[in-house]
C-alpha cells in the first residue's frame, strides 16, 4: 500500500523534483528554518498580492518549479509540451495564479529549452 521506490516511474521522479524546488525555496524564506518558511511560503503563495489572478508569488514559485519540471521531464525521454504548462500556470490548477497567457508562455519558451539528453 501506498508509495514505494521501486514502483516509482518518470513521472514520479518529476514530481519530486518539482516539489523539492519548492521545499528549497521554503528553506531558503525561513533563513535555514523549514517551518518557518512553510509559513512565509503559505503566506506569499495564497495570499499576496491576492488569492487568484495576479498572485505574483504563486506564479514565480510555481514557474521556477516548472521549469525544473520541463528539463526533468527531457532527461526522461519524456516530451513536455509548453502549452500544457502555460495552461498549468494560468488555469485552475493553481488556482489562476496569472492569467496573462502570452506572457506566460512567452517565459517559458525564452526559459525553457528544448535539448536532446544523451
Amino acid at each position: 500500500m501506498g508509495w514505494h521506490v521501486d514502483d516509482a516511474n518518470c513521472e514520479d521522479y518529476e514530481i519530486l523534483c518539482h516539489e523539492l524546488v519548492h521545499v528549497t525555496r521554503m528553506e531558503k524564506l525561513g533563513f535555514g528554518n523549514i517551518v518557518l518558511g512553510t509559513i512565509v511560503f503559505g503566506f506569499l503563495y495564497f495570499l499576496v498580492p491576492f488569492p487568484v489572478f495576479f498572485a505574483w508569488f504563486r506564479y514565480q514559485f510555481e514557474r521556477e518549479a516548472y521549469k525544473v519540471s520541463w528539463y526533468v521531464e527531457q532527461e526522461q525521454g519524456l516530451n513536455p509540451e509548453i502549452d500544457a504548462y502555460v495552461l498549468d500556470l494560468t488555469g485552475l490548477d493553481y488556482l489562476w495564479p496569472w492569467i496573462f497567457r502570452t506572457q506566460v508562455k512567452r517565459w517559458l519558451m525564452k526559459n525553457c529549452k528544448v535539448f536532446k539528453a544523451s
